[in-house]
Order: structure tokens, then C-alpha cells, then sequence
């Protein structure tokens, strides 16, 4: 796809948004997690308990990932359509992000990880599917592409500044990570209603 068709793609626009900012929580996640687990949430406990719990507390977030995409997904896609996942996926990864951003304590934190992990594996798979619905059947390989780039760019991103913006304060990289994916559940709405208004009606049996 050439630039200018991409500007003028309002839809893809938003979900390229919205891919770039859940891969900016998750890379500011990955890139500081084991930091902020030592200063925050593990401060008072010995290296080998904090060590442990930093990686208990990333397998939650990878196990309900995994039984997010395997099983769960699958179940929701029957019942809800694309769109309404993606804003219920950015919904539980603010939640998940503001969870990291306000404990103090380890207890809390498996919380966070199935909330933040499941939000980001209801919301991925579909909003990558929404990106070739918005262009025409030529043009999928190439919108994969450039979906895929915006994941990236953002990986390399928010792994750039994770530790900038961890330096400042530790619970930063995740009120960062909240703020974020709450402003783009506005463009999230909006897949709603540009779905709504180019899926045509049903007729009554």
C-alpha cells in the first residue's frame, strides 16, 4: 500500500494504532518487569525469593496468554464480534497495567498478570484480522506487512524507553502502559461502529 492510502484508510489507521500501543505495553512489560519486581513488589525479600516470584508471576502472564489464545478466544469469537473484543481486550490490559502501577505487594501481582496477559490475547488475533478486512483482497499481504511493522517499531520502542521512563520511578513504565491503552479504547469504539456500519444487516428468517 502506497502512504497515501494508508492516510486515508481512517479504520486501518486506528487498528495500527491500537497494535502498536498494545505491543508498547507488553515491550515496557517485558523490558522491566524483573527491575520493577526487585524494587517494588519483592524489595523486602531475599534475591532468590525475588527471583522466583519475578518468574512465577511472568509464567501466570504467559500461561493465560496460552490458555487465552487456545481455548478461550475461540469460545468469545463465536459469541462476540471482532471489534467488541478488541475494546474488551484493551479494557483488561488497562486494568492489568494499573494493577502493576498501584501494588506494593507480591499477592496482587498474579492478578495483574492474567489480567494484562488476557487482555493482550483477546485483543491481538482479532485486531490483526480487522487490519485485512479494511482494504481490499489485493492489498492483505501488504497491510500484514505493514501490521507487522508497527509491531515491531513498537517493540523497539517501548524497549528503548522501558528504562528511561523506569529510572524516573519504577511504577512509571506501567502508569505509562495504562494511560496509553485507556486512550486508545476511543479509537477501539470507533472500529465498533465503522464494523457495524459496513457489515451488512441481516434479514429476518
Amino acid at each position: 500500500m502506497t502512504p497515501s492510502a494508508v492516510l486515508r484508510n481512517g479504520p486501518l489507521l486506528a487498528i495500527l494504532g491500537i497494535a502498536f500501543v498494545g505491543q508498547f505495553s507488553l515491550g515496557m512489560l517485558q523490558s522491566t518487569f524483573a527491575l520493577y519486581g526487585q524494587a517494588v513488589l519483592f524489595q523486602n525479600y531475599s534475591d532468590d525469593a525475588t527471583n522466583i516470584g519475578v518468574g512465577l508471576l511472568l509464567t501466570f502472564v504467559g500461561a493465560s496468554q496460552f490458555f487465552t489464545q487456545t481455548w478461550l478466544l475461540r469460545r468469545l469469537l463465536k459469541r462476540y464480534p471482532e471489534t467488541w473484543l478488541v475494546v474488551a481486550g484493551t479494557v483488561l490490559r488497562t486494568v492489568g497495567s494499573l494493577i502493576f502501577a498501584i501494588i506494593t505487594t507480591p499477592w496482587l501481582g498474579p492478578f495483574g498478570s492474567i489480567f494484562f496477559a488476557m487482555g493482550i490475547g483477546i485483543m491481538m488475533p482479532p485486531l490483526q484480522s480487522l487490519a485485512t478486512t479494511s482494504v481490499d483482497d489485493q492489498e492483505r499481504g501488504g497491510v500484514l506487512g505493514l501490521y507487522q511493522s508497527a509491531i515491531n517499531l513498537s517493540t523497539i520502542f517501548s524497549t528503548a524507553i522501558g528504562g528511561f521512563v523506569f529510572d524516573i520511578n519504577p511504577t512509571y513504565p506501567y502508569w505509562l502502559g495504562a494511560i496509553v491503552s485507556l486512550l486508545v479504547v476511543i479509537p477501539a469504539l470507533g472500529l465498533v461502529r465503522w464494523r457495524a456500519e459496513t457489515t451488512p444487516a441481516t434479514k429476518p428468517q
